[in-house]
């Protein structure tokens, strides 16, 4: 078990997700920003969802400061730090098998694997969970939008 606390928590998270952030945004300035005829272009959805989380996360710094400013002494409980670190490192394996093998392969492995972190047992369940994430990411995608997944 492990004892932080809040604004300790929130100035280091919000300080990785700014990262983050900064670097999706930066890679996210390399797409095409629109091809024409009322097309919004690759650019547009990575650009405002990094924006977006940029500036929640600057917002959370700044509550982070002023908690510790404030010397507010609220305590953040941490049970179980390795599945937090298990679920970190499956985020990376996801990320890293993405453009090896696609999305809907590395999406079969990583949603199960989510799923047992988060401690569902029950194996129909999870079977249901990661079938509909598939076939709502295809359907919003591929045939919604028209923008078929790696």
């Amino acid at each position: 078990m492990i004892l932080t606390k809040s604004y300790t928590a929130d100035i280091v998270i919000s300080s990785i997700m700014i990262l983050l952030s900064l670097w999706f945004l930066i890679n996210s300035m390399g797409l095409p920003l629109s091809l024409g005829g009322g097309d919004v272009g690759a650019a547009a959805f990575p650009l405002f969802a990094s924006s977006l989380c940029l500036i929640f996360s600057i917002s959370l710094l700044v509550i982070g400061i002023n908690q510790y400013k404030k010397k507010n002494e609220d305590i953040i409980r941490f049970d179980n730090p390795m599945r937090i670190l298990s679920a970190v490192g499956a985020f990376g394996m996801y990320a890293f098998l993405m453009p090896l093998i696609g999305y809907y392969i590395s999406t079969i492995i990583f949603m199960p694997i989510l799923l047992i972190i988060a401690q569902e047992k029950k194996w129909l369940k999870i079977t249901l969970v990661t079938l509909g994430f598939l076939l709502f990411s295809w359907a919003a995608f591929d045939i919604a939008l028209g923008v078929p997944l790696p």
